[in-house]
């Protein structure tokens, strides 16, 4: 099985694609097969080893002033 594993904090040359054991579940677990996953802003953030609410991107969009306008459907 191949899995994207991280040694240290840094930009996306940290990360490397191993070959790995697959995991057998034991009494009480499962085992669930991953056919996508995404990224977001955060996850990046977090492999930088930054925080994400002291990003320039989460300033912007917490002290833009149409943010109080903007009403999510529902």
């Amino acid at each position: 099985m191949r899995a994207v594993r991280q040694s240290a904090w840094g930009e996306a040359e940290a990360m490397t694609v191993v070959e790995v054991e697959e995991p057998v579940p034991v009494f009480g677990e499962v085992l669930v097969r991953v056919m996508a996953a995404g990224v977001n802003p955060v996850d990046v953030f977090t492999r930088r080893g930054q925080a994400y609410a002291t990003s320039p991107v989460c300033r912007r969009v917490w002290a833009s002033p149409r943010r109080r306008r903007c009403r999510s459907p529902g």
